[in-house]
């Protein structure tokens, strides 16, 4: 019964009758008992089944399945319309019923019966019967008591990223309402995805999509289509199945507006839409200047933005072998697969904006009296770079950022995290002579002709390393001069000969303390910089002017200490560091003891390089000495801990995996001593938050797992 989601099974089907539960609320569905049976008695998973129902319906019952402007066609066969939907199972077998004497076909077993389930079962007889949503299976053309074809699937294809958008604008509302209800139950109701890339090879070619129903409250429901999916199946892969670990993306649809019409013109407008054929808007006027207000969006829709987990170009590992010119790490590159190349968003684009999505909820909270003036501009954080192939990526779901491009981002040694990727827009131009009318003539003064560059003031480490001894930023013109040829030395091959955004950041170098790259004049027309102003430096001629050196702004950074560039040569534990990466890997937290002095921070140190280079984990090493020296209040210390753990699980998604190291435990949480009434309490508060968060964060599932360092386990609180 059971068949691949490769090729979907034929002969190997059953049939069975629907029953409509209004209590279910998702979109899984429960077996008759006789397949059930099967699957459980095979030890088969239910989050790996997939159930497909075939069935037919007349043309005049065949639900108008729209997005509220197109009608999706279904393919018909014989005298119906033949759909086919997919659920995924609760893992429970449905409540059989008897066979009653007269069916929705006629009296049951009578001579010349069409057979099936309702012809080939007496009075008496046990059904099949498979019970689903009542909401849902209205939505797709479901009635009670109506006879399907019953098609299991074992563990298809998945998908790690999934692009949906509401039937209609007021699923959109109360989606928006219950934002985070569905954000944390959308994998607990839906499980199977149409493709809405497939087509039906018996109906020329149409969708087999359909939409699907989110139970969002006990009496509120939204009908939701799946519009993309990542990475993206083939066009005869017709469902998948959603990941554990998959982000879904809402689009969102708002209700139109409807203008009110100038005296007269609602017959104009009318007459105009009926003789160009053009489909009626609500009596709106269908001029320039709507379709230019509406074009951003329609453009977005047509190249959805592309999001990968990030990793650096500098790992020295087996996916960073090819020594080839694209593969060298120059400039601002990024390295997709081919996969992504070819795809709708970035087919024949070169050029690419990359950014870093940072939920606000993992960024360190400001401090209200340490808060920048408003006159305070932050670096871009939309760079453009060049787009190139990654034939020896690990998957689909990975991007390669060159080291210039991560510190441009302000992301040195990204490993993890989750990479933006939109085609770029149009470079600004060269020169004036496109404007030919002479309201335009001013324009030509808002041609790019200067780079500012502002450095910032170096550190007393930054001097130290800096063996020039050169001041950025002189007030005389020949320090200026002489600033601005140390920079065109410094990025004149890798950055400037390159794509330039405005605003962008110059990352700090030997001799060089950072700074921040804008245009001179700035490009008019958009003081929000909502919109990306960027050029290509080699090919043009631009003189370089450097400001006056200002204080480096304050950017966000990720929780705990960086690790050392290189860790530290340990010889004779080569036994104990495989026994220990060999159970990180598997997913099962270490707790790492040794006297003081013994090297038990040099050994997580030299884990953490070696999983980050060679599984792409990603690594956040927290010491527990701070905030015992600091005398850091509970609640502070609760949320720089749930801020560690929740940065770590948003850096293993799409199949990554995270490291959380705890140096020094048993200062955070020491044992309960007698004397220490005080500190007994402290340490055992402490210990309850972090072994909550730890439970939450560290699961199986997860992706996360933790290394904790401590003198014995007897120096460790008794509750971790």
């Amino acid at each position: 019964m059971a068949a691949t989601a490769r090729k979907p099974p034929t002969s190997s089907s059953a049939q069975a009758e629907i029953s409509l539960l209004p209590t279910l609320k998702s979109c899984l569905l429960n077996l008759p008992s006789a397949l059930a049976a099967v699957l459980l008695n095979s030890n088969t998973l239910a989050q790996n089944v997939i159930v497909e129902l075939s069935f037919r319906l007349p043309f005049a019952a065949a639900p108008p399945l729209t997005d509220g402007s197109r009608q999706r066609k279904t393919p018909a066969v014989g005298n119906g319309v033949e759909k086919r939907v997919w659920f995924g199972w609760t893992g429970m077998q449905s409540q059989g019923r008897l066979a009653g004497l007269v069916g929705r076909e006629g009296i049951r077993g009578a001579k010349g019966d069409g057979g099936g389930s309702g012809g080939g079962l007496r009075e008496g007889q046990e059904v099949a019967v498979v019970e689903v949503d009542a909401t849902f299976g209205r939505l797709v053309g479901l009635s009670e008591g109506m006879k399907v074809n019953v098609s299991l699937h074992l563990d298809p294809p998945q998908a790690h990223a999934v692009h949906i958008e509401p039937l209609t604008a007021t699923d959109w509302e109360i989606i928006e309402l219950h934002a985070h209800f569905l954000e944390m139950n959308f994998l607990s109701q839906v499980r199977a995805l149409p493709n809405p890339a497939a087509a039906s090879a018996t109906a020329g070619g149409n969708s087999l999509s359909h939409p699907l129903t989110l139970h969002l409250t006990p009496t509120s429901t939204a009908n939701i289509l799946v519009t993309s999916l990542t990475p993206a199946p083939l066009a005869s892969q017709a469902f998948v199945k959603i990941s554990p670990d998959a982000e879904v993306i809402v689009a969102p649809k708002t209700r139109r507006r409807t203008e009110a019409p100038r005296p007269g013109s609602a017959a104009r407008d009318s007459r105009s839409v009926a003789s160009t054929g053009r489909r009626s808007e609500g009596g709106r006027s269908t001029k320039g200047s709507t379709r230019h207000q509406r074009g951003g969006h329609e453009e977005e829709k047509a190249r959805p933005p592309i999001f990968l987990r990030g990793v650096t170009r500098a790992l020295k590992n087996e996916w960073f072998e090819d020594e080839s010119e694209e593969m060298r790490d120059e400039g601002l590159k990024v390295w997709l697969d081919r996969e992504h190349l070819l795809s709708r968003t970035l087919r024949g684009i070169t050029w690419a904006t990359v950014s870093i999505v940072k939920p606000a909820g993992l960024q360190e909270p400001i401090d209200p009296q340490a808060q920048p003036s408003p006159t305070d501009s932050l670096p871009a954080t939309r760079i453009v770079a060049r787009l190139c192939p990654w034939d020896d990526a690990p998957d689909a779901s990975h991007v390669a950022l060159s080291t210039l491009l991560c510190g441009a981002l302000n992301a040195e040694g990204l490993v993890g995290g989750i990479v933006r990727i939109d085609p770029a827009p149009p470079p600004l131009p060269k020169t004036a002579s496109a404007l030919k009318e002479h309201s335009q003539q001013a324009g030509k003064d808002a041609i790019v002709k200067r780079l500012r560059i502002t450095p910032f003031i170096a550190t007393t480490s930054q001097k130290a390393v800096s063996a020039s001894g050169l001041k950025f930023g002189g007030e005389s013109k020949a320090e200026r001069e002489e600033a601005a040829q140390r920079i065109r030395s410094l990025f004149g091959k890798t950055i400037l000969d390159g794509p330039l955004t405005e605003g962008m950041l110059l990352p700090a170098q030997a001799g060089w303390p950072g700074g921040v790259l804008d245009f001179d004049p700035t490009p008019p027309g958009d003081p929000s910089k909502s919109r990306v102003n960027w050029l290509v430096g080699g090919d043009r001629k631009l003189e370089i002017t450097v400001q006056p050196e200002t204080a480096r702004p304050k950017l966000p950074q990720p929780p705990g200490e960086a690790l050392p560039e290189r860790p530290l040569h340990l010889v004779g534990v080569d036994e104990l560091i495989e026994q220990t990466r060999k159970s990180l890997l598997h997913t099962s937290s270490v707790l790492l003891t040794g006297g003081l002095g013994s090297g038990k921070t040099s050994m997580a140190q030299l884990l953490a390089h070696r999983l980050r280079n060679e599984y792409l984990f990603h690594t956040t090493y927290f010491p527990c000495r701070t905030p015992v020296t600091d005398e850091t209040r509970v609640k502070t210390l609760k949320e720089t801990l749930r801020r560690v753990f929740a940065s770590a699980q948003w850096a293993a998604r799409f199949g990554g995996r995270s490291l959380v190291i705890l140096d020094d435990l048993d200062r955070l949480c020491p044992v309960e001593t007698e004397l220490q009434v005080d500190a007994n309490g402290r340490s055992r508060q402490v210990s309850e938050i972090l072994c909550s968060i730890v439970r939450e964060f560290c699961g199986r599932d997860q992706g996360v797992v933790l290394l904790a360092t401590a003198q014995s386990k007897e120096a460790v609180n008794g509750v971790v």
